[in-house]
């Protein structure tokens, strides 16, 4: 399995505070039968540049990867943060997963995202030439507001990413089977942030989706994500939008 959105390097945002934090993440993760972890922490254009940036997350990797679990393949990436300044700094590019054409996509957490929001993350597509990967798309109230938004993001060429959270939380389980039932989740995060309140739960997730019917949904979502990790070409999938009437999402 492939957890593709964590913050367990450690120090360089708000996931572990420590060395000993990341490897009981790491631990975690493995004994879940995770085997492939993307490295993912938080990037704010204002803050620092790319490069700076880069910089920090290689000094903190190198802290951790002598206790890697062995037979867990890493990649490195970051949680980009979509602002203005990142919509037009080409150089955000670098900081994709790994070296593939796939980079992790933070929206704002607004009721009402900003009318030209997607107008800049095309600019930033096609300037970059980079795919993003919507982050945890459930958090987001705008989609919680209208969950068509999310068929348009997949066709503008995005891939979404559900927390592994949303399947068990009783507030975001409802919008996240039903993008499930659509096909538009694409990827699997735990977001995970340490061992306590946002500690990896990707096996109980994965048992989840699997009661739920839905387990060849779930091979189809570890497929793409060995797909990205590979930086291979995804084709688009058949969606349909989802529809909210009221609190019930269909």
């Amino acid at each position: 399995m492939t957890d593709i959105h964590t913050h367990i390097l450690p120090g360089i945002d708000d996931g572990a505070k420590d060395e000993k934090v990341s490897e009981e993440m790491l631990s975690a993760l493995y004994t879940q039968g995770v085997r492939r972890v993307v490295f993912t922490p938080h990037y704010y254009g204002q803050h620092r540049s790319p490069q700076d940036f880069l910089k920090l997350r290689s000094e903190a990797y190198e802290k951790i990867k002598g206790v890697v679990p062995a037979g867990m393949q890493t990649a490195l990436g970051a949680e980009v943060h979509f602002s203005e300044t990142v919509a037009t700094n080409t150089d955000c590019g670098a900081l994709s997963v790994g070296d593939t054409r796939y980079i992790l996509i933070e929206f704002p957490f607004l009721y009402d995202w900003p009318a030209t929001l997607l107008q800049k993350l095309r600019y930033f597509m096609d300037e970059t030439e980079k795919i993003p990967v919507i982050a945890h798309f459930c958090r987001y109230p705008q989609v919680r507001k209208n969950p068509e938004i999310l068929s348009d993001l997949a066709d503008m060429g995005c891939l979404l990413q559900a927390n592994t959270s949303a399947f068990l939380d009783k507030r975001d389980k409802g919008l996240v089977f039903a993008a499930m039932r659509h096909g538009l989740v694409h990827c699997l995060g735990t977001d995970c942030h340490n061992t306590a309140e946002r500690a990896p739960n990707y096996m109980q997730a994965a048992e989840a989706i699997k009661k739920a019917g839905y387990g060849e949904a779930l091979e189809k979502i570890e497929e793409t994500m060995e797909n990205i990790l590979a930086d291979r070409y995804i084709p688009r999938e058949k969606h349909t939008p989802v529809k909210k009437f009221l609190t019930i999402y269909k």
